[in-house]
């Protein structure tokens, strides 16, 4: 009788090592991999973003998803940029009022047509893709915006 009751004293010690595993595995998880918001506002100054290659659904906004603290990650999304003047423009873009204010030094929004002359006139829609990246030294555990300004120099 004693040696059934060791083997279900020996089950139970092991079901309570295997629930203490997995509740600080939980929370290892929890605070080593802080899931973190960003976002993206859009403003356009002399260029137009869209999301289709139409030119019917304008881009105001860009959810980049989330992100793990303590990881370099980097987000791309499909856009399409054209021009709306009667010039040729020059492509840039920049980013400003970031929230937190600390978040410009660990992360970087770029696209791929910095620098590249759209011309006036013809009808394209450029096929883009513009990229976020949040870098590892970032420790900031919430979320985060910040603006994103495409600009169509002259």
């Amino acid at each position: 009788m004693s040696e059934k009751i060791d083997v279900t004293a020996a089950k139970l010690v092991a079901y309570v090592l295997i629930a203490a595993l997995v509740i600080l595995g939980t929370a290892f998880v929890y605070f080593v991999h802080y899931r973190i918001k960003s976002t993206g506002n859009l403003v356009m100054l002399d260029v137009e973003v869209w999301w289709d290659s139409n030119a019917t659904n304008p881009v105001e906004h860009i959810d980049w998803g989330e992100y793990i603290v303590g990881r370099n990650m980097t987000r791309a999304v499909n856009v399409f940029v054209t021009n709306p003047g009667d010039v040729d423009i020059t492509l840039r873009l920049e980013t400003e009022n970031y929230e937190p204010p600390a978040l410009e030094n660990c992360s970087r929004c770029f696209w791929n047509i910095e620098g590249l002359v759209l011309r006036n006139g013809t009808g394209l829609a450029l096929p883009t893709l513009m990229f976020f990246e949040i870098f590892a030294n970032n420790t900031y555990r919430g979320d985060f915006a910040f603006d994103i300004i495409c600009i169509g120099e002259h």
